[in-house]
């Protein structure tokens, strides 16, 4: 800081207003418009100070008071929190540090005494305070990206030099010294530059003298120690940090033309790192044959009208809470974020439905019908566990690799769906069949429905709601969402849904699946309905199908329920459709009626049902 004093106040040269102007800043008068044009010119904000606005003409930096309050440039006042640093006088703050001046010490045209004051502040406190306060200025964005600590005493002077240029038939003063008060240089970081390193990167050799001279002409002095440049990184060049930065300064003063169009060695696969305690680097490495499986699955679900949305990680806690999740369900409690972008993003998501449905609301609120969408996505599991490695995230909580799960989920709000073959109506049936499809493609394994049961998600109808299996892992849901959800979201209609664990399926995946000629005869389909005990699972019916030891029974799908008096307490119907077909002929009505005779009484056996 320094002190000027025979200050006359008044407009800035017709030059400094035209480049002010240029650079989209409106200009004020010649005290202002200098330390915005420092401010364009080198990227360093400064700030004037009336000094006999100033109490016993002090400044003291210092965290603010719990409750303190300024009244800002803007005319606003601001609460300030112990966590945000001010510039002060002895009677109290006099400016929020880095963001925006007080109007208790603004400059005005009686002003002729200028406290001129130049800083550097930690860029987490500012973007913190600025965040805050909603407060986003133009030297609050520098500070937030971070200015060059060792260049304010020279900026400082070059402010001086401008606004003794400004002072028409004004002759200021200059008080004597600068007050530079700096409690830690910054020494220049160093890094270190293989020689190879540049023909490993670039593919090119411009030899180490080459290197030198360029490095020396960008201000990074070198020295080559063997085959190694130890390269002194000025303070003004924060983005310089690893090797690979000097390699891309050499490369852009090399040119990128120059550069040999090469395939680069890799593995046959997709790099995913994680980060865990101690800084240890841990790589997964994701098949591309898992890639082509999902990118298999997304060409399905558009290639029957289904829609893919991209949503962003961050969710509102207030639809995860109306999912409904019990208190055991590890997605019942979400990663909080703590610093959301909105009141909308607050928390991390735990399920793709979140997001779907957010998407659902958006579109009915501009009053578009329906929507069919699909979202292939990771989402976030808090393990709260000792032993989990600590990642690079939000929250503080703890979690392992297999708590960011690939998921796949789907919603089908839109009952009349226009599709390439015609008019279509996507209903339950079509859901679970979209459902069963992916854990085809992605599990290459037929998937085992338990519908109707217990376990389901609560935000699903009771009586239209299945899990999906592979094998004898559970891999997801579907069915119809609930009455009262649909009521939360105000969405009218029926809307169904699915979910399933891409990461788990692709972890089931077996090998190449085996491949059958197309049947040359055609099949037939039969109906007949079994009365069973209200307690047994559809599960266990395709279970008691799969038992059926006869290859001509192809298919089989469940088609209607029904409960009722006459069927007595403690019943219910399942209808149920199956096909038959021989891949040798066609079968006769009497083969037929022979084939569905021995079915039912293989499923009466099974589960003690009854032909209704």
């Amino acid at each position: 800081a320094t002190l000027i004093t025979g200050v006359t106040i008044g407009p800035s040269p017709q030059w400094m207003q035209d480049r002010l102007n240029r650079a989209g800043q409106r200009p004020i008068n010649n005290l202002v418009d200098v330390t915005n044009y420092v401010l364009h010119e080198c990227g360093q904000p400064l700030h004037a100070f009336d000094l006999d606005k100033l109490h016993e003409g002090t400044i003291i930096v210092r965290r603010a008071t719990d409750g303190e309050e300024i009244e800002t440039l803007d005319g606003a006042t601001r609460k300030l929190m112990s966590r945000d640093v001010v510039i002060a006088d002895a009677k109290g703050p006099v400016a929020i540090a880095g963001v925006m001046g007080g109007a208790n010490s603004e400059v005005s045209e009686t002003t002729t005494r200028v406290a001129l004051e130049c800083a550097h502040f930690n860029p987490t406190l500012v973007r913190r305070t600025a965040r805050r306060l909603g407060l986003h200025s133009e030297a609050s964005h520098r500070f937030e990206r971070g200015v060059d600590p060792e260049g304010v005493p020279h900026l400082l002077l070059r402010a001086v030099e401008l606004l003794i240029a400004t002072q028409e038939g004004a002759r200021p003063t200059l008080a004597r010294g600068v007050l530079d008060v700096h409690p830690a240089p910054r020494a220049r970081r160093q890094v270190q530059l293989p020689v190879a390193e540049y023909t490993r990167v670039i593919g090119t050799e411009p030899g180490a003298e080459r290197m030198a001279a360029i490095l020396d002409a960008l201000d990074l002095p070198a020295t080559l120690k063997g085959d190694v440049f130890h390269v002194d990184v000025p303070t003004f060049r924060p983005d310089i940090e690893r090797p690979v930065d000097l390699v891309e300064e050499i490369a852009r003063i090399e040119g990128l033309d120059a550069v040999p169009a090469v395939l680069p060695p890799g593995v046959m696969g997709f790099a995913h790192t994680l980060r865990a305690d101690g800084g240890d680097r841990h790589e997964t490495i994701v098949p591309l044959e898992h890639e082509a499986a999902v990118a298999d699955a997304r060409r399905h679900l558009l290639g029957h009208g289904l829609l893919e949305a991209v949503n962003y990680n961050f969710v509102a806690s207030s639809l995860t809470t109306a999912l409904g999740f019990p208190a055991s369900d590890v997605r019942a409690t979400p990663i909080v974020v703590r610093n959301p972008l909105s009141e909308e993003m607050d928390v991390m998501r735990t399920s793709l439905l979140v997001g779907l449905l957010q998407n659902l609301r958006h579109n009915r609120s501009h009053r578009v019908a329906g929507a069919n969408l699909f979202e292939f996505g990771h989402v976030y599991m808090r393990l709260d566990r000792e032993d989990a490695p600590v990642g690079d995230h939000v929250g503080g909580a703890r979690w392992e690799t297999h708590a960011q799960p690939l998921l796949v989920a789907g919603v089908l709000a839109d009952p009349s769906a226009e599709h390439f073959t015609g008019h279509q109506r996507f209903d339950l049936s079509d859901t679970r069949r979209f459902a069963g499809d992916l854990v085809r493609i992605l599990a290459r394994q037929d998937a085992t429905v338990a519908q109707w049961t217990e376990g389901t998600p609560a935000f699903v109808h009771p009586l239209a709601a299945g899990k999906l299996y592979c094998g004898d892992v559970e891999v997801g849901w579907f069915g119809s969402l609930h009455p009262d959800l649909l009521a939360t979201l105000d969405v009218d209609g029926e809307v169904t849904a699915f979910e399933l664990d891409a990461s788990r399926l692709l972890e089931l995946r077996k090998g190449l699946p085996t491949m059958s000629a197309i049947a040359r005869y055609p099949g037939s389909q039969r109906d007949f309905a079994l009365v069973v005990d209200d307690t047994t699972s559809y599960a266990q019916v395709e279970a008691a199908l799969g038992s059926f030891i006869d290859r001509r029974l192809v298919a089989h799908e469940l088609f209607d329920v029904y409960v009722g008096e006459q069927l007595g307490e403690g019943k219910k119907s399942l209808a149920i459709k199956v096909k038959f077909q021989d891949a040798r002929k066609t079968l006769s009505d009497k083969a037929l009626s022979q084939l569905q005779d021995r079915l039912v009484d293989h499923l009466c056996k099974e589960l003690g049902a009854q032909l209704r």
